[in-house]
């Protein structure tokens, strides 16, 4: 769960609470406009977050007491969606390194992997797409794709607020699967590898 710190004018009222949590009854001056927020507590990143300022407050946190009066403030932090892309290479051609740009909604979020995880991203409630292109030295053309885990197979995924989901791209290299110092005369469809090794001729 998160940490956050809350603040009236600026100033931190209560530190590192989690929620639920209240800074107690606070000292204001009265007739004068008082502003309510945030920052990040301890291991806490606001980006991670949606957050609603309410209760007695306006949406912008503003709040202004009459002599004697009571006011309650509430900042509701709702987690956004968190978006992992997966990348997973079956039977790499051993004579080249295969790289590939990882991407949510056509942005890039790791660029010029062969394997592993782009990380958690946040993203915002409602449907997104996972992608790739090719990286450096590398053409899509040269594999068949495959994507899943929780996306469908167009890449399309749809998150709820909170919740944390995985997407697969899987790319199958047709001219891979030989051994070293082979290569590929007869590739295979895209799910087989090389039909055909032979040796290669390096100088």
């Amino acid at each position: 769960p998160g940490r956050f710190n809350l603040r009236i004018d600026g100033t931190t009222v209560a530190a590192n609470v989690a929620g639920g949590a209240s800074s107690g009854p606070q000292a204001a001056t009265a007739n004068v406009a008082h502003t309510v927020s945030e920052t990040a507590g301890t291991g806490t990143s606001l980006a991670n977050y949606s957050s609603t300022i309410g209760g007695d407050c306006a949406a912008n946190g503003t709040v202004t007491l009459a002599p004697g009066q009571d006011k309650t403030c509430t900042i509701t932090n709702v987690g956004r969606p968190q978006l992992t892309v997966r990348k997973i290479l079956v039977h790499p051609d051993h004579n080249s390194l295969r790289l590939f740009n990882l991407q949510i909604d056509g942005v890039t979020v790791r660029a010029n992997v062969n394997a592993g995880r782009s990380g958690p991203h946040s993203v915002s409630p409602g449907t997104h797409t996972v992608g790739e292109t090719g990286g450096t030295g590398t053409s899509l053309g040269s594999f068949h794709t495959v994507i899943g885990g929780d996306c469908a197979a167009d890449g399309t995924i749809t998150l709820a607020a909170g919740e944390s989901k995985t997407c697969t791209i899987t790319n199958y290299d047709n001219y891979g699967g030989c051994p070293r110092l082979q290569e590929c005369d007869e590739p295979g469809d895209g799910t087989e590898g090389c039909q055909r090794c032979t040796s290669a001729n390096r100088n």
